[in-house]
């Protein structure tokens, strides 16, 4: 994908490898001199773009078939690149409806209200070094749900698949 947009993302989930990619599990990757970091600048990219209205996006949904997601994070809304990541605690539940640019409609979808996720993360250090780090957190509210619904695109499920989806009328 030359540049990350709404429609661009629309139009790959549409397409016969999009539909592929967007329905089954991504490979977890350990060899990060492979991994698409142009591409994961573009997404933060996207996602900070207040236009865009983002809270997170995922490889699959930019043709990357690797274990990794970015997502707002916080009050101050700070992006964060989620590698590999695993939910190893769900407590309580709660419907959301959520809207996704790999879907042209949106889903009533169930959600844990509390989950304990583990990851790993990176950031750009001086001279470009890539500094990896491991993460174990408790998330709640929009972050537990934007990270279970981000997490969802990592195992080939869309809102679609996950809940109920409102028709317009």
């Amino acid at each position: 994908m030359d540049k990350i947009t709404k429609s661009s993302l629309l139009a790959y989930a549409l397409s016969d490898e999009g539909k592929q990619l967007l329905s089954r599990k991504t490979k977890v990757e350990r060899d990060y001199e492979r991994w698409t970091h142009p591409e994961i600048k573009q997404a933060i990219e996207f996602v900070q773009n207040p236009d865009n209205n983002a809270a997170g996006l995922a490889a699959p949904q930019i043709g990357i078939d690797q274990s990794w997601f970015v997502a707002k994070k916080g009050r101050e809304q700070k992006v964060v690149v989620v590698i590999n990541p695993t939910i190893v605690g769900r407590m309580g539940n709660k419907q959301h409806i959520e809207s996704c640019f790999s879907e042209l409609l949106p889903a009533r979808v169930k959600r844990a209200k509390e989950i304990t996720v583990k990851y790993e993360t990176f950031s750009y250090g001086e001279n470009g070094a890539v500094l990896l780090d491991d993460v174990k957190e408790n998330l709640d509210g929009l972050d537990a749900q934007v990270f279970q619904h981000e997490y969802d695109h990592l195992l080939g499920i869309l809102i679609a698949k996950r809940g109920v989806v409102i028709k317009k009328e």
